[in-house]
C-alpha cells in the first residue's frame, strides 16, 4: 500500500475513534477503581463521563446572559464510600418494601450513607455499586446518635429508618431524572432557584478540582441546580463534590453569614449542555 494513502487510513481510523467516544451516555459509563494507596481506600472512576463530558471550559458570561444577581451561602456533600461487611452486627441496605438489596455495611457506614444519601459500595466480588436514600420506613435499623451526636434527634429518628434504592448514576441520583456530576450538581430550595437552572459563581472560576479519576481541572465558574434536600432552604444551596469530602472551594463556607454573588444564566447552549450531562 502507498505510504501516504496507508498514513492517511490511520489518520481517519483515529479521527473516528474520537468522534465516537464523544458519544458515550453517561448511563453506559464504566465503573472501575484504581489500585488502592491504603487497603480501605477505592477510588472509584467514571470513565466516560468524567473524561469525556465532565469538562470545564465555558466563557465567562457576558452581561447578556446573566438573568439575575443572587446571594448564597452554601454547604457541601460528597458520595459516601463503604465496602461490604459480613459482620454479625452489620445493616442490611433495604429497599422500601424492606426488602434488603443484598449488601450489609458497618453501623457507621450505613449511618454515613444515610445522613449523606448516597453510598458507593465495594462487594466481596470486588464490584462498585452505588446506592441513594429511597425514602423513610416505618421501622428504625439502628441508632445513628453515636456517630452523629450534634444532628437533631428528630433527624436522627428519620436516618435510622432509610430506606435506599440503586442508583442510576455511578455518583449517585438528584431530583426527578437528573443524575450527580461532580464539582456541577448543586442541591436547592427549588421555590428559590428551580431544578434545572444554571448558576455562575465568579469566585469558582479558576479553583483547581480533582476528578474521580484524579486528573486536576481548573472550574469554570458554571453549576447546575439538579438536586434538593430537606435542609436546603431559601438561599442555601448545597454543592456536591463527587468521591471527596475535602472542598476546593473558597466560596462553600457552610456559614449562613458567608455569602456569596451568583448569577443564573440563561445562555442556552452551557444550559443544553449542562441538562445532557445530567440525564441518565
Amino acid at each position: 500500500m502507498n505510504k501516504y494513502l496507508q498514513r492517511l487510513l490511520l489518520i481517519i481510523a483515529g479521527i473516528y475513534l474520537v468522534i465516537m467516544s464523544s458519544f458515550v451516555s453517561p448511563a453506559f459509563a464504566q465503573v472501575s477503581y484504581t489500585s488502592p494507596t491504603q487497603k480501605d481506600k477505592f477510588v472509584p472512576v467514571l470513565i466516560a463521563l468524567t473524561e469525556s463530558q465532565i469538562i470545564f471550559d465555558f466563557p465567562e458570561p457576558t452581561e447578556g446572559v446573566k438573568d439575575k444577581k443572587l446571594t448564597l451561602f452554601s454547604t457541601f456533600y460528597f458520595v459516601h464510600q463503604a465496602q461490604a461487611s459480613s459482620a454479625t452486627d452489620a445493616i442490611a441496605l433495604k429497599n422500601s418494601s424492606g426488602t434488603s438489596l443484598g449488601v450489609k455495611l458497618s453501623k457507621k457506614d450505613w449511618c454515613t450513607a444515610a445522613l449523606e444519601g448516597t453510598v458507593q459500595v465495594k462487594t466481596d466480588s470486588n464490584t462498585l455499586k452505588t446506592f441513594n436514600f429511597a425514602t423513610t420506613g416505618t421501622t428504625a435499623q439502628t441508632n445513628c446518635k453515636p456517630f452523629f451526636p450534634s444532628l437533631k434527634e428528630a433527624i436522627i429518628r428519620a436516618m435510622n429508618r432509610s430506606l435506599f434504592a440503586p442508583a442510576k448514576g455511578s455518583f449517585g441520583d438528584g431530583s426527578g431524572d437528573f443524575i450527580l456530576v461532580p464539582y456541577r450538581t448543586i442541591a436547592v430550595d427549588k421555590t428559590v432557584i428551580p431544578l434545572g437552572t444554571v448558576i455562575y459563581i465568579p469566585d469558582a472560576r479558576g479553583k483547581e478540582v480533582i476528578l474521580p479519576s484524579g486528573k486536576k481541572v481548573k472550574h469554570d465558574g458554571y453549576f447546575f441546580a439538579a438536586d434538593v434536600g430537606s435542609a436546603i432552604k431559601g438561599n442555601k444551596i448545597d454543592t456536591f463534590l463527587g468521591i471527596t469530602n475535602k472542598n476546593p472551594f473558597s466560596h462553600v463556607k457552610s456559614d449562613p453569614s458567608k455569602t456569596f454573588t451568583a448569577f443564573v444564566i440563561t445562555d442556552t447552549r452551557i444550559k443544553s449542555a449542562l441538562n445532557t450531562l445530567h440525564k441518565s
